[in-house]
């Protein structure tokens, strides 16, 4: 069917009606503005909490820069000004699995390289009521992680029906209060020691345990693994968590922490205590997955 002219000067005029529409809707729109995903999300946080304010002395000094981008899942943007080297800036990628989603991952970075050094951490609120769940959880997954943290272990002195195959288990409980408590499944064929020195001095306000893992051929590892209660003082916490992380940056070896701090780090621009942790943590560590 052919159109008159008639026809296709109304059917120009209709198109180019709607077209004009078309822009005038879309720039009345909101977030007409932003040009992407990271935008939108930041407009919506900033909506709930208000303008971030970014303090650009303080980012200067830290190792990581929190106001840098990742450009993807696998890389964090480098700030040019930073020589790699010092700045100790590594990819990291952070992601939720379930077992057989986390079973697959693992199979793959197994056929690209052998994994010779993991951890993994739990919050048990009761090791002695919730052990079988995680000995469930761990014969699900197809790999043995070189250490387990566990916070809230609620153990007194006597652990000995807390032992899992082929690990061995230290722990340090609250001896004056109810609850608490952090231990460490650490596998057998490890050479460790307790680093007694490390430990949080002030026990109302966290409970910590730190061992150091004997490395014939090259740097020893530290582990630590850090629980603080909600209603812990976040001042002599924050105090002895900078204690404790100068005097393990001195000894030039490899650390990796564990725990469940219980700071809420979206109040970092509000509540200086804990923008002062999150100085803490960037200025003095590679951030990585575990």
């Amino acid at each position: 069917m052919q159109l008159s002219d008639s026809h296709h000067k109304a059917l120009f005029k209709s198109l180019l009606v709607l077209l004009i529409l078309h822009f005038t809707l879309t720039n009345e729109l909101p977030f007409c503005h932003l040009i992407d995903n990271d935008s939108f999300m930041l407009t919506i946080y900033e909506l709930e909490h208000g303008p971030i304010k970014l303090n650009s002395d303080r980012l200067a000094a830290l190792s990581f820069n929190p106001s840098l981008r990742m450009t993807s899942k696998n890389h964090i943007g480098l700030n040019t000004e930073l020589d790699p080297d010092n700045a100790l800036l590594k990819s990291f990628y952070c992601d939720y699995y379930i077992e057989n989603q986390f079973n697959q991952m693992i199979s793959e970075k197994s056929k690209q390289n052998s994994i010779s050094f993991s951890t993994m951490h739990l919050n048990i609120r009761s090791i002695n009521q919730n052990l079988s769940q995680l000995t469930d959880l761990l014969l699900n997954i197809n790999h043995q992680f070189t250490a387990i943290g566990i916070t809230e272990t609620w153990l007194k002195e006597n652990a000995h029906f807390v032992d899992i195959e082929n690990y061995n288990f230290i722990h340090n409980h609250r001896r004056d209060q109810h609850g608490g408590g952090v231990g460490l499944y650490l596998k057998q064929n490890l050479n460790f020691k307790i680093r007694k020195d490390l430990r949080f001095d002030n026990s109302d306000s966290s409970d910590s345990l730190f061992v150091e893992i004997i490395v014939p051929k090259g740097k020893n590892i530290i582990i630590g693994v850090i629980y603080r209660p909600p209603n812990g003082n976040l001042q002599s916490f924050v105090h002895s968590f900078n204690e404790v992380i100068d005097k393990v940056g001195r000894e030039n070896k490899l650390c990796y922490l564990m725990g469940d701090f219980n700071i809420n780090l979206l109040n970092y621009q509000s509540n200086n205590l804990t923008g002062e942790f999150i100085d803490i943590m960037y200025s003095n560590f590679t951030m990585s997955s575990n």
